[in-house]
């Protein structure tokens, strides 16, 4: 009894060492068989694995992939790539009996199937389930979402209704933000295969970033316009809403005393708003509240500055923020806050006077002071400073024309025509050509009905201003580039002409699309040569850019009026 049961153990261990070494020699020609570059030389070497140990799942896929290659090779030659692809999927066939759950196999044998059927038709290889196998196998995996939904897609006016939402399904599972060639691939199939704007809105995600490529694609292949300023608008939507959320949670931060994290959100807010080009304007409509716009816009500002003041930062440091809020800002309680708080904070002192020496914080505080009407103790301050020694250094030249004109600003507000006068005179002696100095003063002219001394000033502005002809030449913009231009304005409302080459429009009709100060003012096809868009410009300088969508144009002239 014993000695039979030695001899089974002997014969049980004898058969797994020579199962092993069968799985070894298994697995050495499978090696080998990767080194090998010539696929009808690799199935040979695969073939002789199978011959010692046939359990392997991974030596069929693997014979199959090198049978589907030699498939695509011959694909002019019908019989030949037939019969590489029926070995191929048989082969595929015989490892997913070995492992059912391997998607990947299933995923090739659908591509196998997929060309037999082409090459021979009355096969009727059904290569959908097999995708939809490969699918429900494969759980989250990114990539074959993008493979097998990109090959749907491609197939999409051969589908059923029902294999139809099957490949949508699929297709909203893509990640396009990660790649964006993805999506530049989806498009191109779309547009070769679809192009139907419903069925391509429901597979990009909502994603400012994912819409304005989509816009970009329409304005390329000058396809929909309609749609391209619809999707530009969205888009102008979703960024404003992903800024309102950063808005709050930055409040959130802010209120937990996180001023780290509560800047970063802020400081992102007005990124995203900054981005946003108001596309509903073209599209007339109202997605976008301007009142809650600026609001969102000039509290971020604030925040802002407040978070980097409770971090350490210095008045310089917050300085811009500030101004940019108070610019923006109307409501005198809210200016009031400010003022308490930057005292509380030790960065302005209460008495205006004592900051003659610091005209960077004189100059802040003074437009602070404007902002909330306080004209007479701006002008008692202006007179302190007239009898005030103060050095004129090149540094010190631009803040000293800063406060002699809120001063000036600040007797006209009083009706003191002839003391503003002096104080913008005084102004114009630092700077000649400041153009912002030169216009307040033509206006106290104006209300003085002083017709010799207007004209002397609105010669001064006139050379200043950039010329009316701002532009001649032959620019080309080509696709993707973007024509930029300066103009120095004067803050009135006026009409922007732009000339291009007369062929621009003779073979086909290009998109032009035109921003004024970041913008949109005129997106549409151009039918002539020329065009004309009104603008309201800032004092000052102000940003002209100009693309053209799909192809080249030359730009010969640029005016304003």
């Amino acid at each position: 009894m014993r000695r039979g049961k030695k001899i089974l153990w002997v014969v049980f261990i004898s058969f797994i060492l020579f199962l092993d070494v069968l799985i070894c020699i298994n697995i050495y020609f499978f090696r080998s068989a990767e080194k090998e570059k010539n696929a009808e030389k690799k199935i040979r070497i695969l073939e002789k694995a199978n011959k010692f140990y046939p359990l392997n799942d991974l030596i069929y896929w693997e014979i199959g992939k090198n049978y589907y290659e030699l498939g695509l090779e011959k694909l002019e030659d019908r019989i030949r790539g037939e019969q590489y692809f029926s070995k191929s999927i048989h082969n595929f066939r015989k490892s997913i009996k070995l492992n059912p759950a391997s998607y990947f196999v299933h995923f090739n044998l659908a591509h196998a199937l997929f060309y037999r059927s082409i090459l021979n038709p009355s096969l009727k290889d059904d290569f959908l389930e097999e995708y939809k196998k490969t699918i429900l196998l494969a759980g989250q995996n990114d990539e074959i979402y993008y493979e097998v939904g990109k090959f749907l897609f491609s197939q999409w006016p051969k589908l059923s209704e029902d294999d139809r939402k099957f490949t949508l399904d699929v297709c909203k599972r893509i990640d396009f933000l990660r790649e964006r060639e993805r999506l530049r691939t989806f498009l191109n199939i779309w547009d070769l295969n679809i192009k139907d704007y419903k069925v391509i809105r429901k597979i990009i995600p909502e994603s400012p970033q994912v819409y304005r490529e989509y816009a970009q694609f329409l304005g390329e292949k000058a396809l929909s316009l309609k749609e391209r300023q619809e999707i530009l608008a969205l888009a102008d939507f979703l960024e404003f809403e992903k800024a309102k959320k950063d808005f709050q949670l930055g409040e959130k931060e802010f209120y937990y005393y996180r001023y780290k994290k509560a800047g970063a959100y802020f400081d992102s807010c007005l990124k995203r708003l900054e981005r946003i080009k108001f596309y509903q304007k073209l599209t007339h409509q109202s997605l976008i509240s301007l009142a809650e716009f600026n609001e969102i816009r000039k509290f971020s500002l604030l925040n802002l500055a407040k978070c980097r003041i409770e971090e350490g930062d210095d008045f310089q440091g917050v300085e811009n923020l500030l101004r940019r809020f108070l610019w923006h800002e109307e409501k005198v309680g809210e200016i009031n806050k400010l003022e308490d708080y930057l005292i509380r904070r030790g960065l302005l002192n209460e008495d205006l006077t004592s900051d003659f020496e610091d005209l960077n914080k004189l100059s802040f505080k003074l437009f602070l002071y404007f902002k909330q009407s306080r004209y007479t103790d701006i002008l008692k301050a202006g007179n302190i400073f007239q009898r005030s020694f103060y050095l004129i250094s090149e540094d010190r030249k631009g803040k000293i024309v800063e406060v002699l004109t809120y001063f000036g600003d600040s007797c006209q507000k009083m009706d003191r025509l002839f003391d503003a006068e002096e104080f913008y005179k005084k102004a114009l002696e630092l700077e000649p050509d400041n153009l912002e100095v030169l216009l307040r003063i033509r206006k106290t002219y104006e209300r003085l009905n002083e017709e010799m001394k207007i004209k002397e000033v609105e010669r001064r502005i006139e050379k200043i201003l950039t010329p009316k002809e701002a532009f001649s030449g032959d620019s080309m913009i080509y696709r993707g580039k973007v024509f930029n231009f300066r103009l120095m304005l004067d803050g009135r409302r006026g009409t922007l002409n732009l000339q291009f080459k007369e062929d621009c429009c003779r073979d086909m009709t290009p998109v032009i699309t035109v921003f004024f100060n970041g913008e949109i003012i005129w997106e549409d096809s151009l039918k002539a040569p020329f065009l004309s868009v009104s603008f309201d410009s800032n004092i000052g300088m102000n940003t002209v850019e100009v693309e053209s969508l799909g192809f080249p144009v030359s730009l010969l002239k640029l005016t304003y009026e």
